[in-house]
């Protein structure tokens, strides 16, 4: 008799069920093979995160881009910056968000140049910035980004809508996490791209003209009159961002698109971006301006 137990908690009460748990075992096999893979990777990826800090850093992250407390964000990125675990790429965007975040603050109390000492004075592994003419050269160090960056991005190169750190009416002052309703408790997905706001009021039709014109022609603004008569958006919408789009704005559309039946959004960007790429970009920028000449 064959024995009624096989593959550990596998129980069979007929030939037929053992025949059949028999004919499938070796797909059976393949799709433990399948999981175990997947473990090993998950693993992996887990062994990296706990490294290198990487959810302290993206938590730090976040606050940097949502909560007003420029004490304890100095205080959490100069900590970040002495940790050796840290690696030299994500210091170095927790200094640029920093320079970003609290640029008039950092020029009224000095603290930028003390972050800037802390950066790494080695080159980024494997970065380097290439040429119209075709030549590689290395990207600013580390500790020489922050000025850089602010050249190209700084207060005085943004416009007054691009209010990238909801630093109005809404911004968050001194409250940390307690500050956020329950659905904004993860602490690693509270930043809310600029394009989400603007995509809530082409959808309710409130976009303002006098901050994001368009091209006058008669029939254009027929349709946008009849838009704000209905309070609603047009039933397409193409969206592109030149300077290339950030993996957070194609997750905005997508769930805009998931929730909203109403208006389907297209996202269309020059490229999509990465930490690498945008450092390039605006260190390509910022040499074009030294240079007199325009970014490419």
């Amino acid at each position: 008799m064959a024995n009624p137990q096989l593959a550990g908690n596998v129980s069979f009460s007929t030939i037929a069920e053992m025949q059949k748990f028999v004919e499938k075992y070796p797909e059976m096999n393949k799709l433990k093979d399948n999981v175990s893979k997947h473990v090993n990777i998950l693993h992996a990826l887990s062994g990296l995160v706990d490294r290198h800090c990487l959810m302290e850093v993206s938590e730090i992250e976040q606050q940097l881009a949502c909560v007003q407390d420029h004490r304890t964000a100095h205080k959490q990125v100069m900590q970040m910056l002495s940790d050796d675990k840290v690696r030299d790429v994500d210091k170095l965007r927790l200094a640029l968000l920093y320079a970003l975040r609290y640029q008039k603050e950092s020029e009224e109390k000095g603290t930028l140049p003390q972050i800037e000492r802390a950066l790494p004075s080695r080159p980024l592994e494997g970065s380097f910035l290439s040429s119209s003419g075709g030549d590689e050269h290395a990207l600013p160090r580390p500790h020489e980004f922050p000025e850089v960056l602010l050249s190209v991005c700084g207060t005085q190169q943004r416009t007054p809508q691009s209010d990238l750190f909801n630093r109005g009416v809404n911004a968050v002052l001194s409250k940390g996490l307690k500050g956020f309703s329950s659905s904004e408790s993860n602490a690693y997905m509270l930043h809310e791209p600029l394009l989400a706001r603007i995509l809530k009021l082409v959808d309710k039709a409130k976009l303002p003209e006098d901050k994001y014109p368009f091209r006058p022609c008669s029939s254009y603004k027929s349709a946008v009159d009849a838009f704000r008569t209905l309070k609603r958006g047009p039933s397409e919408l193409i969206v592109f961002i030149v300077g290339g789009a950030t993996y957070a704005e194609c997750r905005v559309v997508d769930m805009f698109n998931e929730r909203n039946k109403q208006m389907r959004v297209v996202l269309g960007a020059t490229s999509l971006l990465s930490t690498a790429s945008f450092l390039e970009s605006v260190a390509a920028r910022a040499d074009a301006k030294k240079n007199g000449g325009a970014a490419a």
